[in-house]
């Protein structure tokens, strides 16, 4: 038995690995200009609000307003930042190592394209999955594989970001601000019959609207911000998980482990093994 738990570790080890940490760091007051090229590592950037300019080799510079992401990879020049004292609010993580490839063929770390910066829909939810991970790095005993693990759930958010048919169209400007609402809140009771009816929207026009965007309907975009929620309580509390349960809705911990394992693949007692910030 000690041999099988031995190997299932070393197992969930070497799934974590291949990753090299390079820099990482949340300037709130951020004010430079950068023109570099990054030789053998890539770089994750996230600008929460503030504005700044940027370009790669030879190409105009384009303004950037926050909150939008931006990423750098080997080869190309970039030059972002400011030079005139403007600020933003500044995350960034910075990493190399054989993973990456998986990144890379998985699309979860863009490759190079026309376009190498994106608005962020969800900030406030981007945010704090970018200083979750940013903490995680700082920690003095932080586990290289829930840093990792962060890392790959910042890339995947960013690979599914919302992008709206057309920023002046204020059904998908209210839809934005409402999925939003959800990711922060999942625990509210959501009505969205109600929702439609203060939207002026029939219930049907509304679901198709949302599901548009969204990707997934309204009761399915709650069920993954609920699952979303009970994944960081098992990571970093202490709390058991029938609490965590019953604190998002959910009366039966059965049916919450069946939905949790559907979502994330784990049960979520295995889920806190894997992931939790405590030994």
């Amino acid at each position: 038995m000690q041999k099988q738990l031995f190997l299932l570790y070393i197992l969930i080890m070497d799934y974590f690995s291949g990753i090299e940490w390079i820099n990482f760091s949340h300037n709130p007051n951020m004010s430079y200009w950068l023109e570099k090229s990054f030789p053998d590592y890539y770089v994750l950037n996230f600008a929460y609000s503030g504005t700044l300019l940027f370009s790669r080799d030879d190409s105009p510079p384009v303004k950037l307003n926050g909150p939008v992401a931006w990423w750098t990879y080997p080869g190309p020049k970039f030059s972002f930042g400011t030079k005139n004292g403007e600020t933003w609010d500044h995350y960034f993580v910075g990493f190399r190592g054989e993973r990456v490839k998986r990144f890379l063929d998985a699309n979860l770390f863009p490759k190079r394209s026309t376009v190498d910066y994106l608005e962020i829909t969800f900030p406030e939810t981007f945010r704090r999955r970018f200083s979750d991970l940013i903490e995680t790095l700082q920690s003095s005993v932080h586990h290289d594989r829930r840093s990792v693990y962060l890392l790959e759930g910042l890339l995947l958010a960013l690979h599914e970001q919302v992008k709206p048919t057309s920023p002046r169209d204020p059904v998908v400007h209210n839809i934005n601000q409402l999925m939003e609402q959800i990711w922060q809140d999942p625990k509210r009771e959501w009505d969205f019959d109600k929702v439609a009816e203060e939207q002026s929207l029939s219930v049907s026009h509304f679901r198709k609207r949302f599901k548009s965007l969204a990707r997934m309907s309204p009761h399915q975009f709650l069920l993954k911000a609920k699952i979303d929620h009970a994944s960081r309580d098992l990571r970093n509390t202490g709390e058991s998980i029938k609490a965590i349960a019953l604190n998002l809705g959910f009366e039966d911990i059965f049916h919450f482990s069946k939905l949790f394992k559907k979502v994330t693949g784990t049960p979520p007692g295995e889920y806190r093994k894997l992931h939790s910030i405590f030994e």
